[in-house]
């Protein structure tokens, strides 16, 4: 269990059973802070609780800094500080190679290697684009904008009527904020077809995309079945318009 009551501070609670889950074995109580208010630097402490120790509970302070994108560094010791657990490892995206070391007060010392893959994508600097090549997404512009977030239709309207669904504008806007704010995505190709909505709503979809044109990236329109005045003008800041 994880709780975070501010970006600077989160608590978390791990508790171990047997393998019946009829047996309660142990617990660690963590707490842990990010003074910059940031993934570069972490600290804190846990706090090991057992069923046979009532008497003292150990506690074991521990430091995570990210130097850089990919490169992290982590160490755990116990209380005495006689005791410590160092880790080293590199991120290649979505690979992570990592060492783990510990070191004791008998002058004992064991390490390894090991690795591990993730589903997600993170930020590394040994994953560097090649230098040509570009990210472009592609997505279609279309249909009518609206303020509320789409309903679906009952089974007569959809029978009867053919209503339209409607894209909501405040969730076009955020997907497009955070093409502008990825800094993997190089530009956009925008497949536009008719769009209909308010003079207001063209003010605001303009806007997005000028805030990703302005973050140095690009825009390539292509409308094969041509584009009406109103829609040109939603996309002319873009570096290239093409008409079938």
């Amino acid at each position: 269990m994880l709780y975070r009551p501010f970006n600077i501070a989160s608590i978390g609670l791990v508790t171990q059973f047997n393998d019946e889950f009829t047996k309660y074995n142990s617990a660690t109580l963590g707490f842990a802070l990010r003074p910059f208010l940031q993934h570069r630097l972490t600290v804190g402490a846990d706090m090991l609780i057992t069923e046979t120790e009532t008497d003292s509970f150990p506690i074991y302070p521990h430091l995570a800094v990210e130097p850089v994108d990919g490169i992290f560094i982590s160490a755990r010791s116990n209380s005495d500080f006689d005791d410590f657990q160092i880790n080293l490892a590199f991120n290649f995206g979505k690979e992570t190679v990592y060492s783990p070391s510990t070191y004791s007060d008998a002058n004992k010392y064991n390490g390894g290697i090991g690795f591990y893959t993730s589903t997600q994508q993170q930020e590394s600097i040994f994953k560097k684009k090649a230098k040509d090549s570009k990210k472009l997404i592609r997505m279609k512009l279309s249909g009518l904008f609206i303020e509320e977030k789409p309903v679906e239709a009952s089974f007569f309207d959809q029978m009867f009527n053919s209503p339209e669904k409607g894209i909501q504008l405040r969730a076009w806007i955020d997907e497009i904020d955070s093409y502008t704010e990825d800094p993997e995505i190089d530009g956009m190709i925008i497949d536009i077809g008719h769009v209909r909505a308010s003079l207001s709503k063209f003010g605001e979809m303009y806007d997005a995309l000028k805030r990703f044109k302005n973050a140095n990236k690009k825009i390539y329109v292509y409308a094969d079945k041509g584009i009406s005045n109103a829609n040109y003008l939603l996309v002319s800041m873009a570096d290239e318009i093409y008409l079938n």
